[in-house]
């Protein structure tokens, strides 16, 4: 497709599409062992602009000590693949009420879930399941002494698309050379190419002429310079047919 606004120095080009790009994740606290499994508070995380910390108005303060957005587990480490969130993993700190003391949890990991499930998550738009494919990510407690733990509530995805933008350097050539070829037009069409060749020999002048275009006003110009001399009019010469 084409930038219109400046169709004819910039052009766009598509370069691939992809579903299922996270742009944000709604997280709830529970408290673990709870038979109505109530929610104790919630947060959401814009992937596009995360913050470092969330105030949560149950008093719990949720700080988010790593973030992988393109989350993968190597046998070295833990890492991120891309810097696009197409599979979100987070590392909290969870600050109870009134506690300095905070409880800290792995929660993310949506992509290698879906697929443990056997969806093809290159292929399958997750967004109708925003509210579902979360509860089958992971929300681990690394002590094993957390009284509380952060699951995923729901999911927003977004479609991208790549762009590439490419700009036209040789359209000053083609301007250049659209003018070098209308001076020849005109020339050819407006101008009269008059050239006319005195020749002095032993018997006398050789004179001839030539022109592009309107011999009979050629002739006519001759016969102006060679009026009141000696000077014979020249003849025309035609190819025999």
């Amino acid at each position: 497709m084409r930038c219109l606004n400046t169709g004819l120095r910039y052009t766009l080009y598509q370069q691939g599409y992809q579903i299922n790009e996270f742009s944000k994740m709604t997280f709830k606290i529970y408290q673990l062992n709870d038979p109505e499994a109530e929610a104790l508070g919630e947060f959401t995380v814009d992937l596009f602009d995360p913050k470092t910390e969330y105030e949560i108005d149950s008093e719990f303060r949720v700080e988010v000590v790593e973030y992988y957005p393109d989350y993968t587990l190597t046998e070295d480490q833990v890492r991120s693949k891309t810097k696009d969130s197409n599979n979100p993993a987070f590392v909290f700190n969870l600050y109870p009420p009134g506690s300095e003391d905070a409880e800290i949890s792995f929660v993310g990991d949506v992509i290698g879930s879906a697929e443990d499930l056997g969806i093809d998550t290159s292929a399958v738009d997750l967004q109708p399941m925003g509210n579902l494919i979360g509860a089958f990510a992971p929300s681990i407690d690394p002590t094993g002494e957390n009284q509380y733990r952060i699951l995923i509530d729901s999911i927003e995805f977004d479609r991208k698309s790549g762009l590439s933008i490419k700009r036209d350097y040789t359209i000053p050539l083609f301007v250049l050379g659209t003018l070098i070829f209308m001076i020849g037009v005109i020339q050819g069409m407006y101008w009269q190419h008059r050239r006319i060749w005195i020749h002095p020999k032993k018997e006398g002048i050789l004179l001839a002429a030539h022109t592009n275009k309107n011999w009979f006003g050629l002739k006519k110009d001759i016969e102006k310079v060679i009026d009141g001399t000696s000077i014979q009019m020249v003849e025309e010469q035609k190819e025999d047919d």
